[in-house]
């Protein structure tokens, strides 16, 4: 299984809601190589954006809780008829995720499927290595 979520340690925050700069330094990375939305904000929690390449789209979101918390979510495509984006394609953006989190400054990277973040299991070094 895949990786979706990623758990880190990032320099200190100084916006409201945490993570303002680091959501901007992750849309500035992933910008090389994917084409990325603005950020909002999310709740009062966190930040979202969009990143895309291709036909294939995704939602990151950024929020601070215990600890920095990035989930990527892959999103249907033209209104659900065509699908989600392949396996490739969500693990060549986890893969540029985690390289844009270490160029950031976060360290500890843990990766989680959904079901291995809500029941607590071992992080994974990679997200192809999540369980």
């Amino acid at each position: 299984m895949l990786g979706t979520f990623v758990t880190f340690a990032a320099p200190p925050s100084k916006s409201t809601p945490a993570g303002a700069e680091l959501a901007e330094d992750l849309r500035r990375l992933l910008g090389t190589s994917f084409s990325v939305s603005e950020r909002f904000l999310r709740g009062d929690y966190g930040w979202e954006f969009e990143v895309s390449r291709g036909r294939n789209r995704f939602l990151l979101i950024l929020q601070l809780s215990d600890a920095w918390l990035l989930i990527v979510v892959p999103l249907k495509r033209f209104l659900g008829v065509l699908g989600r984006p392949s396996e490739a394609a969500l693990l060549e953006l986890a893969r540029a995720v985690h390289e844009a989190l270490r160029s950031a400054g976060a360290s500890s990277l843990g990766w989680f499927t959904r079901r291995g973040f809500e029941t607590r299991a071992p992080a994974a070094p990679r997200p192809e290595d999540a369980t």
